[in-house]
């Protein structure tokens, strides 16, 4: 008898883990569609009517800023404003999204790649968009978003963080960075905020701690930094870059840093660090 009853509570755990997976993978796929149909909206809104002479050079007056970090990933959404080169690309236009949602500060994208996506910023609430969508709406899959403590306009660095999915969404590309050969094939991260369109080169790839405390440096601390501070920095990343690719910070440069999760440590970030084109 006790083992009869021992057969139906394995049996009845084991039900549940298989519908729990399955309500999983639904849900999961649900929120990749709703996402990908969202961002395809945006990009379609943001560019239509925009001209088509604001891709040169960086024409930001100001230096935006974000924040936060998050790991999940959302289906792979098709490459629109990668599709022409960037001195054809016609950008976003960023007063468009914000009359949607007043917390977009901006659009983050990745030449050649699935990265091309807004940047969202909600201080007040950091993590909002972790699993929420642009329309705010409940979504594992999240939107990209500044870090809660970054002003737009006068950070030094600027951290946006994404989800990392096993299916290749959101900022799971970033992971393609461990390999030189994929970041030769893509330098340039480019940023558009209302300020204009900047182009950022990669100084370093790092695989780091998420977890960021007073005692040791951390590229989530830096933030704001003084020139002690932004010399710090530098060594620290020409230190713990995984190679080199001969772009050095100076001090006075404007960074722009884009993390997802990181799994060969606990609670891991891999974080594509980026100085701004003047």
């Amino acid at each position: 008898m006790r083992q009869k009853v021992l057969l139906v509570l394995a049996a009845a755990v084991l039900l549940g883990a298989a519908a729990w997976a399955i309500w999983g993978l639904v849900t999961s796929t649900q929120d990749r569609a709703e996402q990908n149909a969202i961002f395809e909206r945006l990009r379609k809104i943001s560019t239509e009517d925009t001209p088509t002479d604001l891709g040169t050079s960086s024409t930001a007056s100001d230096d935006p800023s974000y924040t936060e970090q998050n790991d999940v990933s959302a289906s792979e959404p098709e490459v629109y404003s990668n599709a022409a080169p960037a001195e054809e690309s016609q950008g976003h236009n960023i007063s468009v999204l914000h009359d949607e949602n007043p917390d977009c500060v901006g659009w983050v994208s990745i030449e050649g790649t699935d990265i091309d996506y807004p940047v969202m910023y909600s201080p007040d609430d950091p993590d909002y968009y972790l699993d929420h969508s642009f329309e705010k709406t409940q979504n594992r899959h999240g939107v990209p978003f500044l870090d809660a403590r970054c002003n737009v306009k006068t950070c030094d660095n600027l951290l946006v963080y994404g989800h990392h999915f096993v299916e290749g969404e959101m900022f799971s590309t970033l992971h393609k960075y461990t390999s030189y050969s994929f970041y030769e094939d893509h330098p340039t991260i480019t940023l558009e905020t209302e300020d204009g369109i900047s182009e950022y080169k990669i100084a370093a790839v790092l695989k780091v701690s998420g977890t960021a405390t007073s005692t040791r440096w951390s590229i989530f601390n830096s933030i704001y930094m003084d020139e002690r501070a932004f010399a710090e920095m530098v060594h620290e990343l020409e230190a713990q870059t995984l190679y080199t690719t001969g772009v050095t910070p100076v001090y006075g440069d404007r960074l722009l840093t884009l993390a997802t999760c990181e799994y060969s440590q606990k609670n891991g970030r891999l974080a594509v660090v980026a100085v701004k084109e003047q």
